[in-house]
């Protein structure tokens, strides 16, 4: 599991790293619930290391709520994997703004 290997890397003191760890475990069990196709079988194993790192990187931010955590962590994901297989629209020049700047979902 890519989360303990990592975690192992990195100085956490116990709770914190349970925190991380419970953080990690409901993000996973929601892109599996939802049926992302991240969480396919042929997806799974980056998709997992890339949760698992950025899981850690809000924990080294400082953020300490799990339900944060999870949120923040799926956020990025779903935002770094969009960007990810979209590069030719975003080099294109449609980013998908709408009129308030923000980006919509594709």
């Amino acid at each position: 599991m890519p989360m303990i290997r990592l975690l192992a890397n990195n100085a956490f003191d116990p709770e914190a790293t349970e925190r991380l760890g419970a953080a990690f475990d409901q993000a996973w069990q929601v892109l599996e619930a939802a049926g992302s196709r991240l969480a396919d079988e042929a997806r799974a194993d980056v998709t997992r290391e890339m949760l698992a790192k950025t899981v850690i990187l809000l924990g080294k931010s400082g953020e300490q709520d799990v339900s944060r955590l999870v949120h923040g962590a799926l956020a990025l994901l779903e935002a770094n994997s969009r960007s990810a297989i979209e590069p030719d629209r975003l080099a294109a020049g449609n980013d998908h703004r709408g009129s308030g700047g923000a980006l919509l979902r594709v």
